[in-house]
């Protein structure tokens, strides 16, 4: 990469400007840029600026060969002959790139030799943080990534956490070389989200739904030079298509969609010719649509709204059901608990869940505690236990602390109360075999999280053992965790930034595990009552 010239060599250059002349030998001279101004490394600049140029040759393509890092916006650019001149509007207290691609070229088609770049400040200074890298294809390929586009968004943009990456403009954007290589000078300290993708349509967009990407978090210092390599995955199939459904009774049917939904998106659903005006509950991988009622024929259901900003369809998806008129008498069964693969031991902190066969919380979403479920002691002698907490995770499933013993672990039963019941009035069937575990056995963990952690997004620590979520807790602001009455075992600690605000970890591709938001992971094995301090997760 060439550095421009500085506009003071204008001087002594002549005013006249010849056209070649027709015949002659070919002319393979490619042009330069003879000088340019403001000058490399201009500082102190106004934000209202001009930029003028001077080429060896009369050009073309300039308007599409000139570029400034960070994009300003509109830029006005106009040539004469060897001249070219620009103005826009640059922000206050920033350093721009300026320069030339080498798709400028004379008036015989020669090409710039290498892009032409230059610095200048509207800040008393020049920013020197720099990225640079390469993009490749995949892991097993590993072969340039020619056609990819390198962008850069600022972490601390409190946007970013809110909006998806395709509706929002880069602070930065480059096209990588014939080798895949890719290079950013001038940026100022600070944390950037880098996502590389396989711009083949040339739109300069990002487009996760049809394009390979590739996504790294990085903090720039002054002075600093990192250098990364970008392994584009596979696109993701983003549109969900409906997998089956079934009329769980007259006024409610349930969807099974191909991969989970958000909790919050925001779908409507059509039977036949109308609206559904009842609520629209995404749990999952499945979808619960109350609706008034259902005949006995077969009724079309369409969902829109699970494109993901990606529609691959130009109809949303749709599922064939046969109504029924017939009332529910059949009760909710319990399909599968937490406590299932820990031999019946309720978990020392945290919450327990019951995952039914159908919603159950509708008419027990404002019900007491005490009234959706308890725990009665095998010993018949002792009174039943009832939860210190209930939520619903979900219409089907319910989440549960209950109170545990001192000293000695208690022996029982979770049975259903009296407003467990599903959308028809039936009656949860619950008779779960639990022991409650005893605080003087409760191992107890406090920890610190290092690294590059983005400031857009909140760091959350889960707990887990054999794969299921024992405890959760987001980081305070100093990024520690402290987790009280863990059950003893070995226990997976996991921490992930959650730089989308919904609360999981999301985004890793299930076929490659590339992509998706930063995870750092520890396994542990904690005794009864043991306490470790300080255990650490760094990204």
């Amino acid at each position: 990469m060439r550095r421009a010239a500085p506009f003071a060599a204008l001087l002594g250059i002549g005013c006249a400007e010849m056209a070649p002349p027709p015949g002659g030998p070919v002319d393979d001279i490619p042009p330069e840029i003879v000088s340019v101004f403001p000058e490399e490394g201009a500082t102190g600049l106004e934000t209202e600026v001009e930029i003028e140029v001077l080429f060896s040759e009369p050009v073309r393509n300039v308007e599409a060969a000139f570029e400034i890092l960070p994009d300003p916006g509109e830029v006005e650019v106009e040539t004469r002959g060897r001249r070219g001149r620009g103005k826009t509007r640059l922000d206050a207290d920033r350093t721009y790139e300026l320069g030339f691609s080498d798709v400028l070229s004379d008036a015989h088609g020669v090409s710039l030799i290498e892009p032409v770049r230059w610095a200048i400040s509207t800040s008393d200074r020049i920013e020197t943080g720099r990225l640079r890298g390469r993009v490749v294809e995949g892991i097993a390929d590993g072969g340039a990534a020619t056609r990819a586009s390198v962008a850069l968004f600022d972490l601390d943009d409190t946007e970013l956490a809110e909006t998806p990456l395709h509706w929002i403009d880069p602070s930065y954007r480059v096209r990588v070389d014939s080798e895949g290589r890719w290079e950013l000078d001038h940026l100022p300290e600070g944390r950037w989200r880098i996502v590389a993708y396989d711009d083949g349509n040339d739109n300069g967009r990002i487009e996760p739904g049809r394009e390979s990407t590739a996504t790294h978090w990085q903090a720039v210092a002054t002075g600093d030079t990192t250098d990364l390599l970008l392994v584009l995955s596979p696109p993701l199939e983003w549109a969900s298509e409906i997998i089956d459904g079934r009329v769980v009774h007259s006024r409610l049917i349930e969807l099974r969609i191909d991969r989970p939904v958000p909790a919050d998106a925001d779908l409507a659903v059509t039977i036949g010719e109308g609206l559904v005006s009842g609520r629209v509950v995404p749990a999952g991988d499945r979808i619960y649509v109350e609706v008034d009622s259902l005949g006995t024929e077969f009724v079309e259901v369409r969902i829109e709204g699970l494109e993901d900003g990606f529609p691959s369809r130009t109809e949303p998806p749709s599922i064939e059901l046969m109504g029924s008129s017939r009332g529910d008498h059949r009760p909710p069964d319990l399909e599968a608990s937490t406590i299932d693969s820990t031999g019946g031991l309720a978990p020392m902190g945290g919450e327990l869940y019951l995952l039914f066969t159908e919603p159950v919380g509708s008419e027990a979403l404002e019900a007491a505690a005490d009234s959706i479920a308890r725990f009665v002691p095998a010993d018949s002698t002792l009174a039943p236990r009832f939860p210190s907490s209930a939520r619903w995770v979900d219409p089907a499933i319910l989440a549960l602390s209950f109170p545990l013993p001192d000293s000695l672990a208690l022996d029982g039963s979770i049975v259903a109360g009296s407003s467990l019941v599903d959308p028809a009035g039936n009656r949860a069937e619950l008779d779960l075999p639990c022991r409650l575990p005893a605080l003087q056995d409760a191992a107890h963990l406090n920890g610190i999280i290092g690294g590059t952690i983005p400031a857009a997004g909140a760091v959350w620590v889960v707990v887990s053992s054999e794969s299921r979520a024992m405890a959760r807790i987001r980081g305070d602001a100093e990024e520690r965790f402290r987790f009280d009455r863990l059950s003893p075992g070995a226990l997976t600690v996991a921490a992930f930034i959650d730089l989308n605000g919904s609360g999981e970890w999301d985004g890793a591709d299930p076929r490659t595990g590339e992509g998706g938001e930063p995870v750092a992971m520890v396994e542990i094995e904690l005794n009864p009552g043991e306490w470790i301090d300080d255990l650490e997760l760094r990204f």
